[in-house]
């Protein structure tokens, strides 16, 4: 159940995010006074409208989202256990729109209105399986859209429970609120959830509270822009062999685009971590990318979600879109990456600048020649003890110098420049033949 619980988790997630343009959708059928049914694709989903019954002062509306082969229909099957095999569910939208400038019919509804708009619509969803099967997602999805075009949509989560897989599931009150502009095609979402836990006879799984932010635009570079966090106060799982508590875990995202040059930061921290034979850890995460090339880099994601195992020509353009990438400069920081174990803490920074260059003929060697880079590693000398014991050849980065004893850690300061690396003041030369 652990999976699946997860699974529903985004299904919820992406009806949340789906309908406020379903909406918009209904509002322009409405005000046309025709129903085009051809589907809406995205890279992920099909939108498909199933039924539309126009009234004079409401109409409504039926749409059925299902998802794509691809990154999220992999995603999710992954989390539904051996169900996961077969075809996954498909997410049915039911929507009632009450339009015209000022929408008298939505009154007598909750969340209702006068303020003048082109509509105010409520919206519920369910899943529908191949066998038929219908399960009722919790929660309603009540939307306005504004004269000029912008959509608020909030969706509302009353406290409750039902039965699922055996077990029971539980969840408290929430409440998110999407706003999106279609004519500056940003989309800022903020919520708040309670805690939402399953129990059954072999396990419990608890999910503290939940806070979301996005805040962003899209970019002509195919990722967005602008920021985004999240954050769960605690996630516990209880079985009959294990137990295990962790957080809060929070993530932060900010990217930002300035004369087609790309900066962002992300930030990681989770908080009593259980990591095997170590104990628990906080574990703190900051990474800074600096004035890359946002056309560069958006050919790279795109290669990456076609590059795998035993796509050989895809991996290489990978490589040659990295090698572009760095060609064209950036800066790449880890500020911080911090574990906190009982044993002491493990310390890691690192900074990498590398020099714009003319891309034609790039290689990794003239790339390393304007590298300019330096790594810094601060281990407990109870952990390094410890993994010498585990893996004895680990000793020999003692030997060679690598890794220096000082006082109660062992230390790395490692840097390149100019083609050469230097590991606690020792130079090494790199050999650059083998890197053509």
């Amino acid at each position: 159940m652990k999976k699946s619980f997860v699974a529903v988790l985004v299904l919820l997630a992406l009806v949340v995010l789906l309908s406020p343009g379903i909406v918009g959708r209904l509002a322009e059928q409405s005000m046309d006074e025709s129903l085009d049914r051809a589907p809406i694709e995205s890279a992920d989903v099909v939108i498909t409208s199933q039924g539309f019954d126009r009234g004079w002062f409401s109409s409504e509306g039926q749409h059925r989202v299902d998802i794509k082969d691809g990154d999220l229909s992999d995603f999710l099957r992954s989390f539904m256990g051996p169900a996961g095999a077969g075809d996954l569910p498909a997410v049915v939208i039911d929507t009632r729109l009450d339009h015209g400038l000022i929408p008298m019919t939505s009154i007598s509804r909750d969340h209702g209105s006068l303020m003048p708009g082109l509509g105010r619509a409520v919206s519920t969803a369910r899943l529908e399986f191949a066998n038929g099967e219908a399960v009722e997602l919790p929660g309603t999805i009540y939307s306005t859209l504004g004269i000029t075009g912008e959509l608020q949509s909030k969706y509302v989560l009353e406290p409750g429970s039902q039965a699922a897989d055996g077990g029971r599931l539980t969840w408290g009150a929430g409440e998110v609120n999407v706003t999106s502009d279609p004519f500056a095609s940003d989309l800022v979402v903020l919520g708040k959830l309670g805690p939402l836990s399953f129990e059954s006879a072999e396990e419990t799984l608890q999910l503290g509270n939940i806070a979301l932010s996005i805040d962003q635009d899209p970019s002509p570079f195919g990722f967005p822009v602008g920021n985004a966090s999240l954050t769960v106060d605690r996630i516990s799982v209880v079985t009959e062999d294990e137990s295990l508590a962790i957080g809060p875990v929070s993530f932060m995202t900010a990217v930002s685009v300035r004369q087609e040059r790309v900066s962002g930061a992300t930030r990681l921290r989770i908080d009593n971590a259980p990591l095997e034979q170590l104990g628990a850890a906080d574990i703190v995460f900051e990474m800074r990318l600096e004035d890359a090339d946002g056309m560069a880099l958006g050919r790279v994601r795109r290669s990456l979600e076609t590059a795998g195992p035993d796509n050989l020509l895809a991996r290489a353009q990978l490589e040659a879109d990295v090698q572009r990438l760095l060609a064209a400069g950036l800066e790449l920081h880890v500020d911080r990456l911090n574990v906190e174990l009982p044993s002491g803490q493990i310390a890691v920074q690192s900074a990498l600048k590398v020099a714009a260059t003319d891309s034609a003929g790039v290689s990794w060697g003239s790339l390393l020649l304007g590298l300019d880079a330096n790594f810094d590693v601060v281990l407990p000398a109870d952990f390094v003890s410890l993994v010498t014991e585990w893996s004895p050849d680990a000793t020999m980065l003692i030997g060679l110098g690598y890794l220096r004893r000082n006082g109660d850690s062992y230390e790395m300061r490692a840097g390149i420049k100019n083609g050469v690396l230097t590991i606690n003041g020792a130079p090494m030369q790199i050999p650059m033949n083998a890197l053509q």
